[in-house]
This record gives C-alpha cells, sequence and structure tokens, in this order.
C-alpha cells in the first residue's frame, strides 16, 4: 500500500501546481523576453533540451515559467533563480516554439513509418507531444520524440535516422549518478564542474545504461556520454 500512496500524492502535487499556471494567472511571453540568467539557468542544466514557451505568473514566489521540448516546466523567481522543476501532467495545447541550442523541430505527421509504428507498438495509448532532430556524438543525427499520457510522466524516445529505436531517456541529479561516473568526470575532465541535471540513458536492449552529462569550466561546454561503469563513450 505505501508503494501506491506516494506515487499518488506526488501526482496531485504536480497536477495541483501545473493547473496554478493555467488559472488565468499566466500571460505567454516571447524566449526573448526572458531574463538572461533564466536562459542561461536552462542552457547550462538542460543542454538537451531548449524552451518551446515562455510565461510570467502572477505568483506571490513564482514570476517566470517555461517549458522545455521534454515536457518539463522550470519556475523562476523575479530576479531569474531557480525555483523548482517538475514535469507537465496538463494535456497538450498549442505549443509556443522558441529558438533553443541547436534543435530543429518536426512535425508529427512527418516522422518515419518506422518510429510512428513503434510507439503505437510499445507505447499504446500515448500522443507524441513533440518531435525534433539532434545530434548525439555516440549515434549522429536522431529523433527525439517526446509522448504524452494523461496521468503519466511523459516519455522521451531516441531514433537513429533509419527510423530505428536507440534508447529512453529520463532526467536525472547529477548528485545521484553512480560512483562510477562521477570517478570517470574527476580523472578525465579535471577543472570541469557538473552542472546540477544529467540524463540517463536505457538502451535498446533495456539492459545497457548510459549518462549524457554536461560539464562546465570558465566559458568552455562539454557534453559527455559514460556508461554506467565508468567508460566514457564520447565528447564534443
Amino acid at each position: 500500500m505505501k508503494k501506491m500512496i506516494f506515487p499518488m500524492l506526488l501526482f496531485v502535487t504536480v497536477l495541483i501546481s501545473c493547473s496554478k499556471h493555467d488559472s488565468g494567472n499566466e500571460q505567454t511571453i516571447n524566449v526573448s523576453d526572458l531574463p538572461k540568467s533564466v536562459v542561461s539557468y536552462v542552457d547550462n542544466n538542460y543542454p538537451a533540451e531548449s524552451i518551446y514557451k515562455a510565461a510570467t505568473v502572477r505568483d506571490r514566489n513564482v514570476k517566470y515559467a517555461v517549458t522545455l521540448t521534454s515536457d518539463e516546466i522550470v519556475e523562476f523567481d523575479k530576479n531569474g533563480g531557480f525555483i523548482a522543476d517538475e514535469m507537465s501532467f496538463m494535456h497538450a495545447g498549442e505549443h509556443h516554439h522558441g529558438k533553443g541550442h541547436h534543435h530543429h523541430g518536426v512535425p508529427s505527421d512527418s516522422l518515419s513509418t518506422a518510429v510512428k509504428t513503434y510507439i503505437s507498438t510499445n507505447f499504446a495509448g500515448y500522443a507524441i507531444r513533440h518531435a525534433e532532430t539532434d545530434s548525439i556524438c555516440s549515434d549522429g543525427l536522431v529523433t527525439q520524440v517526446v509522448l504524452f499520457k494523461q496521468g503519466i510522466a511523459p516519455v522521451k524516445l531516441y531514433f537513429n535516422s533509419a527510423g530505428t529505436f536507440l534508447m529512453q531517456g529520463s532526467r536525472v541529479v547529477s548528485s545521484d549518478l553512480p560512483a562510477a561516473v562521477k570517478e570517470a568526470i574527476a580523472t578525465h575532465y579535471t577543472g570541469y564542474t557538473l552542472t546540477e541535471k544529467s540524463e540517463k540513458y536505457v538502451l535498446a536492449d533495456n539492459y545497457s545504461v548510459e549518462y549524457f552529462i554536461f560539464l562546465i569550466r570558465g566559458d568552455a561546454r562539454k557534453h559527455v556520454i559514460i556508461k554506467e561503469d565508468g567508460t566514457v563513450v564520447c565528447d564534443r
């Protein structure tokens, strides 16, 4: 019973939190109108995502709320300081796309038959929320697809140029990375600072795990993929 109570409480909490941004207290703004500190925080902590919606919020604590292509909502105070992030459970609505990183949006109806077949077979009842192309050092050009199903956290899938499923991604707190991964960073990337957020990849074999890491050293930025055992796959 305890295992069921916590997810339900989490769902209710997130749903209520997300609902406040749709209660008439939110006004959509251009991404270019966000404080530089907000954009910088997203760049430094969510390197695999871009902002597709930005809004000001009439709330005692929250001033800005941005929605990422992963369907995560990130909240900031009036000074552009980070407050919290969460997954959106609200029904998909009109997306307001902004410029972000090196990503290129893909209309869902233009996805390959192979990608659509994989989704319909393995994720029945899910709708395609967002799709875009990106370049990953280990796989080259990939298509990221975010799936949505009411009441369930969005799912992020990766496919290669042939439409073959590669992996499923999820957000992790960098402090929770495996010790072997942290040791690899300390050994191979001396002087770099690990950002607060990373991404966990569960590969197509449903067994192998890799981590997408973002490191900073002054003005230098580095994307790194490291296996669960600490083996560095690639960087750029």
